[in-house]
């Protein structure tokens, strides 16, 4: 799944979260393991109001 993700959307790095996470036997390299409290970083970050 991981590489589907990655290959659909092309980010440049997937970050991976949550009690399942650390069950994957391989990771792959542009793949990143983070704590839980990054997705919530991550998805203010997403909805910031950017006022270009």
């Amino acid at each position: 799944m991981v590489d589907l993700f990655y290959n659909a959307l092309e980010p440049e790095y997937v970050a991976l979260g949550g009690g399942n996470a650390k069950l994957l036997k391989e990771i792959p390299p542009y793949a990143r393991i983070v704590p839980n409290i990054s997705a919530f970083a991550g998805g203010f970050r997403l909805w910031e109001d950017v006022n270009l």
